[in-house]
């Protein structure tokens, strides 16, 4: 299992942060993305540009506090949990994700060297709180 994590300030309002990072339907401002669909109120997919596919399904969904999915496709499965807290810079924004490779915690590619290799590369780990500007 990789597991990441990004924990930031966003000078912006808590409301306005969750209503941008939430709101699955407009995805223009993620360059990785061609397109989404809603599935129901705790489901939806996520298109890459090359029309790969991911499902997402809400776990936990707490207003302006916490956002928990778990996700998954042909090549992972794996959970992601966003804590949003409001801060007097703006919002801190704390988000994990841990995601399982198939072929990895398989063993298939352990004799090739490339897990290590991908463990070194995707494992991205804590970063410390910084401030991000918010339009």
């Amino acid at each position: 299992m990789t597991k990441s994590n990004i924990k930031a300030v966003i000078q912006g309002d808590i409301q306005r942060v969750w209503k941008i990072v939430t709101a699955v339907e407009d995805y223009t401002w993620r360059s990785d993305l061609s397109r989404t669909e809603i599935l129901s109120e705790k489901q939806f997919i996520e298109y890459t540009r090359t029309g790969y596919a991911t499902t997402f399904t809400v776990t936990v969904l707490e207003p302006c506090k916490r956002w928990e999915f778990e996700m998954e496709n042909t090549n992972m499965k794996g959970r992601w949990i966003g804590v949003f807290t409001s801060v007097e810079e703006g919002t801190e924004i704390d988000f994990t994700e841990c995601v399982t490779v198939p072929l990895i915690d398989k063993g298939i590619l352990a004799s090739s060297g490339l897990v290590s290799a991908f463990s070194a590369s995707s494992s991205i780990g804590v970063r410390p709180v910084r401030l991000i500007p918010f339009p």
